[in-house]
């Protein structure tokens, strides 16, 4: 990851970070009491309270490559980047299917 950050940021023309960027994962229950697994990826200033996030769920893996590369991205701009699981993918608890929970 130390290698692909500054090489996708050369390719894709973008700006030096701004911040240090920390990981956490969190469970986000559901009404039924299902808990999705969501990655939070965050600036690392303490001092930095309240930023501008980017929101998205997905169906792959949250520790897939381009997912994770892309909130590093973002996250070294200076915005949270929350990227959650759908239900019954990746951690997330419950049964996947298609079209149907994801109202």
């Amino acid at each position: 990851m130390r290698l692909a950050l500054p090489l996708a940021r050369r390719w894709l023309a973008l700006p030096p970070p701004v911040c240090r960027t920390e990981l956490s994962t969190e469970w986000v229950p559901l009404s039924d009491g299902t808990r999705l697994a969501t990655r939070v990826v965050r600036p690392a200033d303490p001092s930095a309270r309240a930023v501008p996030s980017v929101l998205w769920r997905s169906a792959q893996p949250l520790d897939t490559g381009p997912e994770r590369l892309l909130a590093r991205l973002v996250a070294g701009q200076g915005y949270a980047v929350v990227v959650q699981s759908c239900r019954g993918r990746g951690d997330s608890e419950g049964r996947f299917t298609p079209f149907a929970d994801e109202v």
